[in-house]
């Protein structure tokens, strides 16, 4: 059946009929001609017929619909309509741990580790050619959990597959957003607990770091810029999402716990042990990513971190 897309965002299907005929958007009601079969052109909004439209209906689905396209142009995700799940961030949060386990995650994860067995089996450690690889392993692998972090955040189901590890060049700005987020964060705690090893200072700060990181962490990334960190961005979208966001921020510290326990109870005894831990590991890493996006993807209204200032002046 062919489709066209409305205004609103949403595709639209319908079928050919020798006569033509009328198609009615679900989301913003606007109606629409479909052409006969021997007119060439395409379907035509049909202007007489939008006194019919329920304003509030059309205002909240057209608002949304821009409301996502704005989060995923800023991200450079595609604008091609995609399913969602309902905003229920319990049900989500639920959903988060059987996420990795599909083909495209399990592909993912597996390729993951099997090239970190790879390159320990193949070089000396400490060589040039074995930090280079794991460096480069590991830094395809940051990439893919930002692209997780990113699709959770703008409502996508599939995780990505494989090939995400390669789109470092593609994903140049949200990597070093993420990864600036985290050393401004972080940073200061590393360098008080070298500096002054016998103070609770560096406690307090990375106290603060566990609690502020990971908001900032999503902020930046999902902006695409280091501005995001600021505490008048941060702050007001830890108190919007309190509850929410305490339950990601448990999550994730779980998450970075158990594949920290796995690795070390496994790692070191034989290469099949090495493979699991590197596979827990980037399960782990997987769902805490996930649940984070989703703290985004259920707040967009409350954080409108993307609404474009003529959003509601655009006229219908």
């Amino acid at each position: 059946m062919p489709e066209f897309q409305c205004n609103c965002g949403r595709y639209l299907r319908y079928s050919e009929s020798p006569r033509g005929g009328r198609i009615r958007c679900p989301d913003c009601r606007r109606v629409f001609r479909i052409p006969s079969a021997t007119e060439e052109f395409g379907p035509v909004e049909v202007t007489d017929e939008g006194s019919s439209a329920s304003p509030g209906r059309s205002d909240a689905a057209v608002d949304d619909r821009r409301r996502e396209s704005n989060v995923l142009s800023k991200m450079g995700l595609p604008l091609k309509r995609h399913a969602q799940p309902k905003r229920d961030f319990l049900q989500l949060w639920m959903q988060a741990f059987a996420y990795p386990i599909s083909f495209n995650g399990l592909s993912a994860i597996v390729g993951g580790a099997f090239l970190f067995v790879l390159v320990r089996s193949m070089f000396f450690p400490r060589s040039v050619l074995y930090i280079i690889g794991m460096v480069g392993i590991s830094l395809g692998l940051l990439v893919y959990m930002v692209d997780i972090m990113e699709r959770s955040g703008a409502g996508m189901v599939e995780m990505p597959d494989f090939s995400a590890f390669m789109k470092l060049v593609d994903d140049v700005d949200a990597l070093i957003a993420f990864a600036a987020a985290a050393a401004l964060c972080w940073g200061p705690v590393i360098a008080l607990a070298y500096s002054r090893p016998e103070e609770n200072a560096a406690l307090v700060a990375g106290a603060v770091a566990v609690l502020y990181s990971p908001m900032a962490a999503l902020a930046a990334t999902l902006h695409r810029s280091l501005l995001a960190v600021s505490p008048h961005v941060v702050l007001p979208a830890i108190w919007r999402t309190a509850w929410q966001y305490g339950a990601a921020l448990l999550t994730f510290s779980l998450m970075l716990a158990l594949g920290l326990a796995v690795r070390r109870s496994l790692v070191g005894r034989v290469t099949a042990g090495q493979f699991l831990a590197d596979m827990a590991c980037l399960y782990f890493a997987a769902v805490g990513m996930r649940v984070l996006g989703i703290v985004y993807f259920c707040n967009a209204k409350r954080l409108d971190w993307f609404r474009t200032v003529d959003d509601d002046d655009e006229p219908e």
